[in-house]
């Protein structure tokens, strides 16, 4: 194990693996996009060396930063609930994969990360900052890191630089002046990345192309004007490295860089027909069985009556064939009734994208692959 310090950003994982997993359901109907794209995550997070890991997570509720800006995050529609029916399971596996993770009230995740760097970029051969989003990048540099899940990508220094075209240190005053529509920051009305990208090269601070206003050309004087939209944007993004946290590296530490496969996980993973993320040696207890009388071909007819079933939750298993191109699709209700269609007719393509948008009572292989076909064949 080596003396490396993992921090995930927890709600931004969570959110992202949301949008980009494709729509998954338990055989009963139960949306768990999230929570396997999630599961898998940290499963792949904790099978490094690293020996201490933790998450934070948004407290809810009011923070100093919207005690001064009503507006901040106000913009942002509530949780979908597909999404908030799968939080109690994500908090969960958390605590049966054994990772810590913590909230603290009056702050945001990025405030508890970025009160861990601090405390700890001194003591740490490394420290990962699991995330996506463009404030913590504030911290990069030294022994520091950025790194997307969802890309694979870590960034250092270097990719950093290459990345915002701007030093970490100045992260906070790009985003003071661009501002950042994701947390509702206004920065400075038509200033974009460009723009603030050479007013940084050339000053290096807000502070310093504040004093010299006269310097730059009258358009940009008007539009940065007195400022105020500029501080009040870099009060916004900078991120707190004080918050008060009753934490020490012993209740991060983990005893070795593998999953511990307890009873209730393997549970758990069953449960939420988690497949593919059990591990080698456990049985599955599902059902597989092969139709015994020949499939019946679908027709427009026959399209309409199964989605029918479909939205009236009846359980029903599906796969589709084809490398890029759908070649042909199954629907089973049972060994006795199977139905096998070649996407020849409208209803069939209603049939398709009714599966697609609400899956229901679903059990499937390979989804993300099926997805993919379908799409491509309804774009012909």
């Amino acid at each position: 194990m080596r003396r490396e310090l993992i921090i995930i950003d927890g709600f931004n994982l969570i959110f992202r693996v949301f949008y980009a997993v494709p729509g998954m359901h338990t055989k009963d109907g139960k949306p768990v996009n999230a929570l396997f794209g999630y599961t898998r995550a940290l499963m792949k997070l904790l099978q490094s060396e690293a020996a201490y890991i933790v998450i934070a997570f948004d407290s809810g509720g009011e923070t100093f930063r919207s005690e001064v800006d009503a507006n901040y995050k106000a913009h942002r529609d509530g949780m979908p609930s597909d999404l908030m029916s799968q939080m109690d399971p994500i908090f969960e596996v958390t605590n049966l994969l054994q990772i810590p993770w913590m909230t603290a009230p009056g702050f945001e995740a990025d405030d508890i990360i970025g009160t861990l760097v601090k405390k700890y970029e001194k003591t740490m051969e490394k420290i990962q900052i699991v995330s996506s989003d463009k404030d913590l990048f504030q911290f990069v540099g030294g022994n520091t890191y950025v790194y997307d899940a969802m890309k694979g990508m870590e960034y250092g220094l270097d990719e950093a630089v290459k990345k915002f075209e701007v030093q970490p240190s100045q992260i906070v005053d790009y985003l003071a002046l661009i501002g950042d529509a994701s947390d509702n920051i206004p920065g400075v009305r038509w200033i974009g990345p460009k723009t603030a990208i050479k007013l940084l090269n050339d000053y290096k601070t807000l502070d310093a192309i504040l004093e010299n206003l006269d310097k730059i050309s009258p358009k940009l004087q008007a539009m940065i004007g007195d400022g105020d939209s500029a501080k009040k944007s870099q009060f916004l993004a900078t991120i707190r490295t004080d918050v008060p946290l009753s934490v020490e590296m012993v209740d991060l530490a983990r005893e070795h860089s593998n999953i511990t496969y307890t009873p209730e996980l393997v549970d758990f993973l069953k449960q939420y027909e988690f497949r593919s993320l059990l591990p080698n040696h456990h049985e599955w207890n599902h059902e597989i069985f092969t139709p015994k009388t020949p499939s019946t071909i679908i027709d427009a007819t026959i399209a309409k009556t199964l989605l029918e079933r479909i939205k009236n939750d009846e359980p029903y298993a599906f796969v589709t064939r084809g490398s890029k191109k759908l070649e042909h699709y199954s629907i089973a209700f049972s060994v006795d009734e199977s139905f096998t269609g070649t996407l020849s007719s409208t209803t069939e393509t209603e049939l398709l994208q009714g599966i697609i948008e609400a899956p229901h009572a679903l059990t499937t292989y390979d989804w993300k692959n099926s997805i993919r076909r379908i799409l491509f064949a309804l774009k012909k």
